[in-house]
């Protein structure tokens, strides 16, 4: 076996609850040929942690890899199967300001489920924020353009046939909305060492974290605002920018000429991709979100993960190690 973290997967006949198809709490640290048992739990409600001392190893239960190769039958009753899947990540290994959903024993309590398939969304749960005072100042400023978008509804209805409506407030919202855009994704390249292509980093920049974090597969939907539907701003981002990006950069560089660009399509469009690239980041499972943006905006369809490319939680006093995403993308993601 390859050097790594493993879930513990038992599959078989429905019976009763011990035989549902389940994913085991435990997962297996493959070091040496040596293995531990780690149950994912949540210390103190503050921080998400791998117990190595769950549960004891006694005479029934393998205590090597090798032990545990051999000796399957000690798990394999009732007809259940078991397998070992391999994380993407080890314990304590992330990807640098890029989310992933948070392994937890909680899984075990599944049952019934396509044990090769994803993980549903409803069972998601987000680390906790590490830098809460950075990620507020986001939210804030995502308040303060949604307050002046609101403003504009307040003149412009906001119904689908008032879309192609344009003028120099809604510019403003369009250019403060890509400025955040611009800045986060620039920030995730720089902290996962990827160098601009040219001078100054653009959307062909960007675009290396189309895979990575999923981007094109989130859409966002106002809460109580039913008429202009549901937005997906990164879901046709191939090569080039997508069209409200260009836009944004047509009535920056030169608003005269280009006005009829500042329509309220493409700054909701940049609102949602500033919404998106915060939910991409940090998730929106957390008490900051559901009170600022929960009530305003609703996420209705996101990324939906393998359980591989789940955050494995650190072990108790392991700190978090970082893993550049260029070692796995591109490749071939998860299709919806």
């Amino acid at each position: 076996m390859e050097k790594g973290t493993y879930i513990l997967v038992l599959s078989g006949p429905d019976s009763n609850y011990w035989d549902q198809p389940h994913f085991e709490s435990v997962l297996l640290e493959n070091y040496s040929n040596t293995m531990q048992l780690l149950s994912v739990s949540d210390n103190n409600n503050e921080s998400f942690v791998a117990d190595p001392s769950f549960p004891t190893p006694s005479k029934n239960m393998p205590h090597t890899v090798l032990d545990i190769l051999e000796n399957l039958s000690i798990l394999n009753q009732g007809g259940r199967e078991v397998s070992m899947m391999k994380c993407t990540l080890g314990c304590g290994e992330r990807y640098k300001d890029i989310y992933r959903p948070l392994f937890r024993s909680e899984f075990r309590d599944m049952g019934n489920i396509n044990l090769k398939s994803e993980i549903p969304s409803e069972y998601y749960q987000d680390s906790p924020i590490s830098n809460t005072t950075e990620y507020c100042n986001y939210i804030r400023q995502l308040e303060i353009i949604l307050d002046e978008l609101h403003e504009i509804f307040k003149i412009v209805e906001p119904h689908k046939s008032n879309l192609k409506t344009y003028g120099n407030r809604i510019r403003n919202v369009i250019i403060l909305a890509c400025t955040e855009v611009d800045a986060l994704l620039k920030t995730i390249l720089k902290g996962n060492n990827v160098k601009s292509e040219g001078n100054n980093y653009c959307m062909v920049d960007y675009l290396k974290l189309k895979e990575p974090m999923c981007l094109d597969c989130y859409t966002i939907s106002f809460r109580y605002i039913k008429d202009i539907g549901e937005w997906s701003p990164f879901k046709k981002w191939y090569s080039n920018s997508p069209e409200w990006y260009q836009s944004y950069n047509k009535v920056k560089h030169d608003r005269f000429k280009n006005i009829e660009k500042a329509t309220l399509a493409n700054a909701i469009n940049a609102i949602m991709a500033f919404a998106i690239v915060l939910a991409a980041r940090y998730g929106y499972r957390n008490d900051i979100w559901t009170e600022k943006i929960g009530k305003l905006l609703q996420v209705k369809k996101e990324p939906v993960w393998n359980i591989r490319d789940f955050y494995i939680p650190p072990i108790e006093n392991q700190s978090l190690s970082y893993i550049p995403f260029t070692e796995f993308y591109p490749r071939k993601r998860i299709k919806q």
